[in-house]
């Protein structure tokens, strides 16, 4: 079900769905995800984006954030949904946090970079924004077809076009310029 939900918010953000029609669509999607398993905290993370972005409740977006984080504490996408509501709520500091340890948990994840990048960004964080898109824009520039730049590598290639196999990883690994994580400040 939480397929679902991720499927139908994407093209909600890119405005390829109708709302009224889709968000009880994705409400009855992730009422059902927690009906058959009440400790999936990604499926609560999904619930309390939908309730801050299309509801505006940011006290049930933050129960629900809160309680994604004690089901599952590790794992990178319940860390996500919360720095997000952290960040919407000016907790910066805290959302950066979170998002460190999503890299720290895989550093090879180009949305986790991302959006610790991100995080940095908003919370004005300039010089430690640019250093950590560095990193997202050398995996790119490793694992990208020069024939065809929107594409990966076909020997990099998981086969979904999408994500790279254990070699495109390897490769991704191999890249990483250690003296990004150093901090010399």
């Amino acid at each position: 079900h939480l397929g679902q939900v991720m499927a139908w918010d994407r093209m909600l953000e890119g405005s390829a769905a109708n709302l009224d029609e889709t968000l009880p669509k994705i409400r009855t999607a992730l009422n059902q995800a927690l009906t058959l398993d009440p400790a999936y905290g990604e499926a609560y993370g999904y619930r309390s984006l939908a309730s801050r972005v299309y509801d505006w409740k940011f006290d049930k977006a933050d129960q629900d954030s809160a309680r994604s984080m004690e089901l599952d504490p590790n794992n990178p996408a319940v860390l996500q949904f919360r720095g997000i509501h952290l960040l919407a709520v000016g907790r910066g500091e805290e959302a950066i946090a979170l998002r460190a340890r999503s890299v720290d948990i895989n550093p090879v994840d180009l949305g986790v970079r991302s959006q610790l990048a991100r995080a940095f960004y908003l919370t004005k964080r300039y010089d430690d924004a640019i250093r950590t898109s560095r990193a997202v824009i050398d995996f790119d520039a490793v694992t990208r077809d020069p024939s065809a730049p929107g594409r990966l590598l076909p020997a990099f290639d998981s086969g979904d076009h999408l994500h790279p196999n254990d070699v495109g990883y390897e490769a991704m690994g191999k890249a990483i310029d250690l003296q990004l994580f150093r901090n010399d400040s």
